[in-house]
């Protein structure tokens, strides 16, 4: 199976919004649209320190950061 690249690119906003080549990932690397949606969830509903505290919305931060975790030793 080939994927083209303008297929890859459609995952990710900046190279889809403009036309351009990036090639500065030795500084950072551009992230798709999953990844920056996944953020976004994160900071506007777990937005607090995980294993830190005790109340809800710690407690909950934590339990994503965990499923953040197990989802990266399982790939």
């Amino acid at each position: 199976m080939t994927t083209s690249i303008s297929e890859i690119r459609k995952d990710f906003p900046l190279l889809m919004s403009n036309d351009v080549i990036y090639l500065d990932t030795a500084a950072t690397s551009q992230k798709p649209s999953c990844v920056l949606e996944a953020e976004r969830t994160f900071y506007e509903k777990y937005n607090a320190n995980p294993l830190r505290g005790l109340y809800e919305l710690g407690e909950a931060a934590t339990e994503k950061y965990e499923e953040a975790r197990e989802t990266v030793r399982e790939f």
